[in-house]
């Protein structure tokens, strides 16, 4: 039976927050039972909202993580404004943007966020895409 991307996106998603917490990270938001929400970030005067996959904070220090399985033509311009946004919130908050991409899919990711001057740190995943 194949795995939906969700699936695959909420199986790293688990595994990145059994991680954090044996960090000691002093607080996690994420949609999982047990977990705190992490705000929905707009535009000012949009209506549309963005909700990061994790929050994860320590010493009054927040990161942002975001979970992208593969960059779609029609939706680029969303996923771009997506992360100006999470970066912008991460380094308000004195943070850094983590953005979590399939291996074999990161060197298009990298070229979107350079090109795009996204203050993101790539990270790379095994076996996501």
């Amino acid at each position: 039976m194949a795995t939906s991307t969700s699936q695959k996106k909420e199986k790293v998603l688990k595994k990145l927050v059994k991680k954090l917490e044996k960090e000691g990270y002093d607080e996690l938001k994420t949609r999982f039972a047990g977990y705190k929400t992490p705000i929905d970030l707009n535009y000012n005067g949009s209506m549309k909202k963005f909700t990061p996959d994790l929050v994860a904070v320590k010493d009054e220090v927040s990161d942002v993580y975001e979970i992208e399985h593969k960059m779609k033509e029609r939706e680029i311009q969303d996923q771009v404004a997506k992360w100006i946004l999470f970066s912008s919130y991460s380094k308000q908050n004195r943070g850094k943007f983590k953005l979590l991409v399939p291996k074999d899919r990161a060197e298009k990711f990298q070229n979107l966020i350079d090109r795009m001057m996204i203050d993101a740190e790539l990270v790379k995943l095994e076996n996501i895409a």
